[in-house]
């Protein structure tokens, strides 16, 4: 969905991805092994497609 909307993602390690969307720049922490998101994590998504501009 990230790349979709035009965002860079960058996996920083195991544990980690950055995302660049419109100029805003996030870190997310995945867990392995199915790299599912933290409750916090998704709620820090949110906030950043928000101040990136991108409505629902």
């Amino acid at each position: 969905m990230l790349k979709a909307l035009g965002a860079y993602v960058k996996e920083i390690d195991r544990y980690h991805i950055a995302v660049d969307l419109n100029g805003v720049v996030g870190m997310f922490h995945c867990r392995p092994p199915l790299a599912r998101m933290t409750k916090r994590s998704v709620d820090n998504m949110r906030d950043l497609l928000e101040k990136a501009g991108v409505k629902p």
